[in-house]
């Protein structure tokens, strides 16, 4: 198989197991580990752990709460958060005074899309829910929107 980018030389460490194999990426995306992967640009890992990314699930990039905002907006945190190995990050989305849940996702999603650096996930902090049910179904209903 020929991909744009393989990693070579590494010794794999996964959950399961350890072991010298290939990492063929295509499209930014692991398409192939194999024993050999041609590819356009060669990583030299010789010497080096290859391991999965990680995932920091509770992150508050760009967030302003009262008089004080977060040292990190999306851009720097997840510039740091790449070098230090993590991939994926999950920030919360805190709802502004009289903003509805919804409204307080899509806004940090808008902003995380244009300036975040690695794949991202939301949770939400909820500043008020009068009703509870309906808010849940509103912050289901926002996801499935902006996941489609």
């Amino acid at each position: 198989m020929h991909v744009e980018t393989v990693i070579r030389g590494g010794l794999i460490a996964t959950a399961e197991a350890t072991y010298k194999a290939e990492i063929g990426i295509e499209a930014g995306r692991i398409g192939v580990i194999a024993d050999h992967v041609d590819g356009d640009t060669v990583i030299d890992a010789r010497g080096c752990i290859v391991v999965p990314g990680g995932i920091d699930v509770h992150t508050h990039f760009d967030t302003q709460i009262g008089d004080m905002r977060t040292a990190d907006d999306y851009e720097s945190g997840s510039r740091a958060a790449a070098f230090g190995g993590v991939t994926t990050f999950v920030n919360y989305a805190f709802q502004g005074e009289g903003e509805t849940l919804a409204d307080a996702l899509a806004r940090m999603i808008a902003d995380r899309d244009l300036r975040a650096r690695l794949s991202a996930g939301a949770e939400r902090a909820a500043r008020a829910l009068p009703d509870w049910p309906t808010a849940v179904r509103a912050w289901a209903a926002a996801l499935d929107r902006l996941a489609a």
